[in-house]
């Protein structure tokens, strides 16, 4: 049964086609040739819902492609019409014909005298409704499925602009086809769109969807389920929404059968959520989660993704040092990115020397999207070193850009915060921790940031304290307890921050 909102929507589309029309031909012509009359033709394209006797007198007396007119595909005439075309065009005017009896009915109305008449004619324009659009189903299936190959192949050569255009004639074409197959594949395409133009919370709300989809399948999760699952799941954790990423993996993970289990994702899946699990300040246990399962990881994410993790966490829980680090597994772009935000959390700059170094050696192999952190570190080396002016002169355009977020803005507080103290100049630190900490406070109670930039914040409030400077008692006592909780979870490196004197 067609909702109000969707007849409310392929009105208002026929509307601004119906303007497109009246570019071509007068009102009073419209009027003329279709048997309406002008007043009516006036309130159809102002806001009045057209009936289907008049949408079919456009294509018949003014020469309007049907399809055009009801998809906005193809050209506004009939001229170029294929023969599938025109018998997709003619099933799209009969839905809509359909669609126009079902509205014009008024059940409020019904008498008992009228009543099983009304009903009759209700009955028969469902029926007819659903068989058309089972026809329609039809005819835009193979449609749909060209588009999907159309845009796959878009984005697997990087044309993100023609990628874009096909996906608004698409969007128009999965509203005509309920094909599940060919829609989910359409939230993921969709997805990579968003992602190749930056907008990495439109792609994860795609993703979002897409998810909820896989749920869709119950009992029947496949395989590639699991790893857009995964993916979302990736997705949403790296905007610091953890949590949210585990839920969506420890649910697809409940609907697996014991034969899905062995698919070669679930390691994976599970070392992810241990390492979720350490950031939201459980390290002790989520780092037994990846050793446990770090073995049976079987994709490439083991080199790159998994040692990464396994080393930070290592680095965090003091069972390795910086050196032991650089030394542990193979050599990436990602692990020695985590190995300098470690030092920059920690303020340690003959490690963070060190850490720099191993970065700027080769073989180092490049990890696409993991940004300028290592940029970042270096005017804070610069700070601690003494130079703490050119390092702040170098600070100040990058903050510029990041401002297009709470969290963001958030991150450049935090290390504004870090270089202002290694200039001494304390009037300035404290006024960017009290500020970094209301931006936190405001935040999203599911947002996570992990310790890169909270343990940094909550250092600076203790160092500044430690330094003699005024700060406030709550955001004193605030710090101390995030690094005791984090502590007592097995942050062992936080020991002197958990153990300070208040």
């Amino acid at each position: 049964m067609p909702k109000s909102a969707d007849i409310d929507a392929v009105n208002e589309a026929l509307r601004a086609r119906l303007q497109v029309v009246l570019e071509q031909h007068s009102q009073a012509e419209v009027s003329r040739r279709t048997g309406h009359s002008l007043s009516n033709v006036n309130r159809y394209a102002t806001g009045t819902r057209m009936p289907g006797s008049f949408i079919a007198a456009l294509v018949t007396e003014l020469g309007i492609n049907p399809n055009w007119l009801l998809t906005g595909t193809g050209e506004p005439h009939t001229s170029d019409i294929s023969g599938k075309t025109e018998e997709r065009a003619i099933d799209l005017l009969e839905i809509v014909k359909a669609m126009s009896a079902v509205t014009q009915m008024r059940l409020g109305s019904l008498t008992t005298r009228h009543h099983l008449k009304v009903l009759k004619e209700l009955n028969e324009a469902f029926n007819r409704y659903e068989v058309l659009q089972t026809r329609l189903n039809e005819h835009s299936r193979e449609l749909f499925a060209q588009m999907m190959d159309d845009l796959e192949s878009a984005l697997d050569n990087m044309d993100l602009d023609r990628a874009e255009r096909l996906r608004e004639s698409a969007l128009q074409v999965s509203k005509l086809c309920d094909d599940f197959e060919l829609n989910y594949n359409f939230f993921q395409l969709q997805a990579r769109i968003e992602y190749g133009k930056g907008r990495a919370e439109k792609a994860a709300e795609l993703m979002r969807k897409q998810f909820l989809f896989s749920m869709m399948r119950v009992g029947k999760m496949q395989s590639r389920d699991l790893d857009n699952i995964m993916r979302f799941a990736v997705s949403v954790a790296s905007q610091d929404r953890v949590r949210e990423g585990m839920r969506a993996m420890r649910s697809a993970l409940e609907q697996l059968s014991d034969e899905q289990r062995k698919w070669p994702q679930v390691p994976y899946i599970q070392f992810l959520l241990g390492h979720y699990t350490g950031l939201l300040g459980d390290l002790r246990g989520g780092l037994a989660e990846m050793q446990r399962h770090f073995p049976n990881v079987q994709s490439q994410s083991r080199r790159t993704v998994c040692e990464t993790y396994l080393v930070n966490a290592m680095l965090y829980s003091r069972l390795v040092n910086v050196d032991g680090a650089i030394a542990f597994g193979s050599t990436s772009e990602a692990k020695a990115k985590w190995i300098i935000d470690f030092c920059a959390v920690m303020e340690d700059v003959p490690n963070l020397e060190k850490a720099i170094k191993y970065y700027e050696t080769p073989p180092i192999e490049p990890v696409k999207g993991q940004g300028s952190r290592a940029g970042v570190a270096r005017i804070i080396l610069k700070a601690m070193a003494g130079d703490s002016k050119e390092a702040l002169a170098e600070w100040k355009p990058i903050e510029e850009g990041l401002k297009r977020d709470a969290i963001t803005q958030y991150h450049g507080r935090v290390v504004r915060c870090q270089l202002h103290r290694a200039a001494h100049q304390w009037k300035k630190a404290v006024d960017d921790a009290l500020e970094a900490d209301a931006m936190r406070s405001a935040m999203d109670p599911e947002i996570s940031i992990g310790p890169l930039f909270d343990a940094r914040h909550h250092s600076s409030v203790l160092k500044l304290q430690a330094a003699g400077k005024e700060m406030p008692a709550e955001l004193v006592a605030k710090a101390s307890a995030y690094f005791k909780r984090m502590y007592d979870g097995g942050y062992i490196v936080f020991h002197d921050f958990a153990n300070a004197p208040a």
